[in-house]
């Protein structure tokens, strides 16, 4: 795979200096679940990124729910644990890919392109008895790299708007079949979906099994996404740009080259002027 490495990989680099290495677990019902985990154990050497304090900014009226950091606050942090251009970045969460996706999508956007996703996470490092880390990695280095934002490959709420209906154009909807019929909205408080948007939800790429996910073969995924033509523009979105991540790294995994609305329902839904459905549209 050219996006994701699996554990056994890690094992057999992850002492290597230039790498670094970074635990972004977290749980959007537990604001301090990701750092009780990592203090609880991770694996060595890797450095922990808050979910919520450096990779979402500021909660505004617009921009959803998760909106992308401050840029200048994540860049320091990004230097301090030493991260560079060249130099590759291993980004893992417990194996749902959903945090570590987002921190993937994140780094990219900034010009860190050499970034890598673990494959299922840290409990397929622990299944594989490697050791593990009860201290928090305190080494500091100074990294290096040129800040790039890539703006191209993220949608807001006008070029959604200019997207609807176009041939040209294909939007997938990454949240649950029951979300986006507007069945059920635990989260958010207008249910549905954007006119013409296709459901492909996140967790259809996995394996569930009490709880842990394990990422299907990626030809298994390939056949999934067969129906989406590599020509047209996809712009993919979930509930407020988290989940959706997956999807994007999936497709990116697959030479797509999607684009991202990182607002995503939560955005749509602050604006009166957007069009909202309700079950299945008519043709």
């Amino acid at each position: 795979m050219k996006h994701i490495v699996d554990a056994d990989w890690l094992y057999n680099n992850y002492k290597n200096d230039n790498i670094t290495i970074i635990d972004c677990r977290f749980d959007l019902e537990d604001k301090e679940y990701g750092l009780k985990q990592y203090n609880t154990s991770h694996i060595p050497g890797a450095y922990f990124i808050d979910f919520e304090k450096e990779l979402t900014g500021k909660i505004k009226k617009h921009g959803g729910r998760h909106p992308l950091p401050d840029v200048d606050k994540l860049i320091n942090k990004l230097i301090m644990i030493g991260i560079s251009k060249y130099n590759p970045v291993i980004v893992y969460d417990d194996g749902n890919l959903a945090g570590a996706s987002r921190l993937w999508f994140t780094l990219r956007y900034l010009g860190i392109d050499n970034v890598f996703v673990l494959k299922d996470g840290f409990r397929s490092w622990l299944e594989c008895g490697y050791e593990i880390s009860t201290r928090p990695t305190t080494e500091f280095k100074i990294g290096n790299f040129d800040l790039k934002v890539k703006k191209s490959t993220v949608y807001d709420k006008s070029k959604m708007m200019e997207s609807i209906d176009k041939d040209d154009a294909i939007i997938i909807d990454s949240r649950s079949p029951e979300r986006y019929m507007g069945e059920v909205e635990p989260i958010d408080i207008l249910a549905g979906h954007i006119p013409g948007a296709v459901n492909h939800f996140w967790q259809s790429n996995f394996i569930v099994e009490n709880d842990d996910f394990f990422l299907k073969s990626i030809e298994e995924i390939e056949e999934s996404f067969q129906y989406i033509p590599k020509k047209k523009k996809i712009i993919i979105h979930c509930g407020s740009g988290v989940t959706a991540c997956v999807n994007y790294l999936l497709l990116t995994e697959l030479d797509y080259e999607p684009k991202l609305y990182v607002g995503s329902w939560s955005d749509w839904i602050s604006y009166d002027d957007t069009p909202k459905v309700l079950g299945v549209e008519s043709k």
